[in-house]
C-alpha cells in the first residue's frame, strides 16, 4: 500500500519542530523518522514527548558522534525508513510547512502526478518581531507572507548586500523543493531541492506542481536567529568554505558589525519595520496550523517549554566503528561521483570541503575494516555459481 514517508534532521530545534512534527504526522505522513544529530536535552525530552503521543508513527534515531552534514543525515534516515519502491519520500524541515489543496491528502496530490520526482513552492512568511516558539497562540499570529521582488534566489554574489542590510532576504524567491518516490541510486543534494543521479550526477529537479506550497519561517524567532549566530561563528572558525551553512555563516557577520538588531527588525512583522519588503496578509498559514496548534494545546497546555525529563525511547547510534564507516561510505561515494562527474568549479568545492576529513578518514582503522570488509564481499561473490 503507497504511503507518504517523512525524514527529519534536525539539531535543537525544539519547540518548532514539536509543531512541524506534529503538523505533519496530523496532515502529511504516515510515518516519521527523525535524526537527531547532537541536540541538546530540550529537544531530546520534546521529542521523547511527541512519541508518547505518536508512538511507532514517530521513530527517532539519535547520532551520538559530532554533527553530521545534512544529506550524511538524509542518507542514515533513509536506510532506516526502509521503504518500499512505491512509497513516497518527504523530507520535513523543522521551519516548513506544506499546505494542501481543501479536501485532499498529500498522497492524492502525488499520485495524481506524472512524475515520480516533484516539486513544490516554498514560500517565505514573517513571524511576529515578539514570536515566542514555546507559545503555541503564537503561531497563529502568522499572517504576513513576503512577496519577493526577485524571482530567483539569493547568489553568493549578493550575500554581502545582505549582511550590509542593503537588501533585505525576503527581496528574494526560495528555491523549491522536492518529493520523489523511492528509488535506489538517488541522492538528495542540500535541502532536499535536487535529487542527484548516484550514475550520472545528473541532477533532477522534479516536474512542477502547482497544488502544493510550503509556508517556510527562515528567522522563526529572535532566540533561534542568535543561535543561528552561535552555528555561524563555529563555521567560520572551522574554515569551512563560504557556501557550506551560508546563511548561518551571513548572520554571524551581521553580527559581528553589530547589525543583528536591526537585520531582526528588517525581517519580521510588522511589515511596516521592514521597509522595501513587499508583504501579503494572509490567514492563509494560521488556519492550515490551527487543528494542530489546537491538539497540541489540549495535550501540552498552551507552552511547549519542556519542564520535567523523561524517558526517552530512541535507536541510538554510538560513535562506533559501523558509524564511522558510513560517515566514510557517504563522503567518499560524493567526492567519487563529484570528480567523476562534476564541472572544475564543483570539484574544486568539494575536494577543499572535504580535504581534512577525508584524510582522517582514509587514515582511520574504520578505513581499513571497511576495506576488509568490501574486499571479503568482493572474494566470496566470485565464488558464487553463476
Amino acid at each position: 500500500m503507497s504511503a507518504v514517508l517523512g525524514l527529519m534532521g534536525l539539531k535543537d530545534e525544539w519547540p518548532l519542530c514539536g509543531v512541524s512534527i506534529s503538523y505533519a504526522l496530523d496532515n502529511l505522513v504516515s510515518r516519521m523518522v527523525v535524526v537527531d544529530h547532537g541536540s541538546d536535552s530540550t529537544t531530546t525530552h520534546g521529542l521523547a514527548a511527541l512519541q508518547e503521543l505518536y508512538g511507532d508513527r514517530l521513530q527517532v534515531v539519535r547520532i551520538t558522534s559530532p554533527s553530521w552534514r545534512q544529506r550524511s543525515v538524509y542518507e542514515l534516515g533513509l536506510l532506516v525508513l526502509k521503504p518500499a519502491p512505491e512509497d513516497w519520500i518527504y523530507i520535513v524541515d523543522a521551519d516548513e510547512f506544506l499546505m494542501l489543496p481543501a479536501g485532499e491528502s498529500l498522497l492524492d496530490v502525488l499520485e495524481a502526478q506524472s512524475s515520480d520526482v516533484i516539486s513544490y513552492r516554498v514560500e517565505n512568511w514573517l513571524v511576529p518581531s515578539t514570536m515566542n516558539l514555546n507559545n503555541l497562540d503564537d503561531y497563529l499570529e502568522i499572517t504576513t507572507k513576503s512577496l519577493p521582488a526577485n524571482e530567483h534566489t539569493v547568489s553568493y554574489e549578493q550575500i554581502t548586500e545582505l549582511v550590509e542590510l542593503r537588501a533585505n532576504y525576503f527581496d528574494f524567491a526560495f528555491q523549491p523543493k522536492v518529493i520523489n518516490r523511492f528509488r535506489a541510486g538517488q541522492w538528495y543534494t542540500e535541502g532536499a531541492h535536487f535529487l542527484r543521479d548516484e550514475v550520472t550526477a545528473q541532477a533532477n529537479p522534479g516536474a512542477e506542481c502547482t497544488a502544493l506550497r510550503a509556508a517556510h519561517l527562515p528567522f522563526a524567532s529572535q532566540e533561534r536567529l542568535r543561535l543561528r549566530v552561535e552555528r555561524g561563528l563555529e563555521t567560520i572558525a572551522s574554515g569551512a568554505v563560504p557556501d557550506f551553512a551560508w546563511q548561518s555563516q551571513m548572520v554571524a557577520r551581521i553580527f559581528e558589525l553589530g547589525a543583528l538588531e536591526d537585520f531582526w527588525k528588517a525581517h519580521s512583522s510588522p511589515a511596516s519595520e521592514s521597509p522595501g519588503v513587499s508583504t501579503e496578509q494572509s490567514e492563509t498559514f494560521a488556519g492550515a496550523l490551527r487543528p494542530t496548534v489546537e491538539a497540541l494545546k489540549a495535550r501540552f497546555g498552551s507552552t511547549l517549554e519542556i519542564k520535567s525529563l523523561s524517558s526517552v525511547p530512541h535507536y541510538a547510534i554510538e560513535p562506533t566503528i559501523a558509524t564511522q564507516i558510513f560517515e566514510r561510505f557517504v563522503h567518499l561515494r560524493r567526492v567519487a561521483s563529484t570528480i567523476q562527474q562534476g564541472s572544475d568549479q564543483e570539484i574544486l568545492r568539494i575536494t577543499a570541503e572535504h580535504r581534512n576529513e577525508l584524510s582522517t578518514l582514509l587514515n582511520s582503522r574504520a578505513w581499513r575494516i571497511g576495506r576488509k570488509i568490501q574486499l571479503t564481499a568482493q572474494f566470496i561473490r566470485r565464488l558464487r555459481p553463476n
